[in-house]
């Protein structure tokens, strides 16, 4: 197997693993898991802006002669996610189970489950495809794209598969609905492996950076700031810095040069 591929399905493996962990943590009790729940998101959002600032825009940077159409690249990245959410209603969601349950009437259709489900795996298939972007343009870049997912993959899994329990689906089904929709990533992945497109290649990593902002900036900053008390606003911006130092000393430790 070509070495890159091997890395893409390692990726993979690793993106399809946080939906068996998001179950397992599930099973915490509430107030455990909300002690793990927001700091990672915290720290999520910082490693999804200090990973779009500090390697993906400089890479993309590189990338193209036109320094210009890097970052127009990089605002459609961000728009797409703005329309996608906005015509699907397809939010990240990192809420407790029990408030899901306050915010989401149970029906016997199960609308609101397979909405989040259908949102997901087109989701998976971007991160698949981006992902299997930057392996192909470096080993190294695709390891730092894969760590920044991950961390954030792993609470908006926790979220929703909540949403799925919360909406009528038993546990069983929950987790095999939800580990189906992160199959989609291999579905992008391989895509842009064997289509070996380069142009299409290299605007997926401007694209990729504008969505990391746009999660970051609308979906996950919001929710940190959210809290009145003043130590858990703290916390959480410690977390936040967290996150971006931890993506900082990782992109000097993976320090490349084409």
């Amino acid at each position: 197997m070509n070495l890159t591929l091997l890395y893409i399905t390692f990726a993979g493996i690793l993106m399809c693993l946080t939906s068996v962990i998001a179950a397992g943590i599930l099973l915490l009790k509430e107030n455990i898991l909300k002690k793990l729940l927001f700091p990672v998101v915290s720290i999520s959002s910082g490693v999804f802006i200090g990973s779009a600032f500090l390697f993906l825009i400089p890479e993309s940077m590189e990338l193209f002669d036109s320094h210009q159409f890097a970052m127009f690249i990089v605002l459609i990245g961000f728009l797409a996610f703005f329309f996608l959410e906005e015509l699907l209603k397809w939010h990240h969601c990192h809420k407790m189970p029990h408030e899901h349950a306050s915010e989401h009437v149970r029906s016997k259709d199960n609308k609101l489950g397979w909405l989040i489900t259908f949102s997901d795996f087109f989701h998976n298939a971007i991160d698949g495809a981006s992902i299997a972007a930057t392996f192909i343009i470096s080993p190294k870049l695709g390891v730092l794209t894969t760590l920044s997912t991950f961390l954030h993959e792993l609470p908006q899994e926790i979220g929703d598969v909540g949403i799925l329990l919360h909406s009528g689906f038993k546990k069983k089904k929950a987790f095999l609905i939800n580990l189906f929709s992160q199959l989609s990533f291999f579905i992008g992945a391989l895509f842009i492996y064997f289509y070996n497109n380069d142009f299409l290649i290299h605007l997926l990593m401007p694209f990729t950076a504008g969505t990391f902002i746009y999660v970051s900036a609308v979906d996950l900053v919001p929710e940190i700031k959210a809290s009145h008390i003043t130590k858990e606003r703290l916390l959480h911006a410690f977390y936040f810095l967290l996150g971006i130092f931890f993506i900082y000393f990782l992109v000097e430790f993976f320090h490349h040069t084409h």
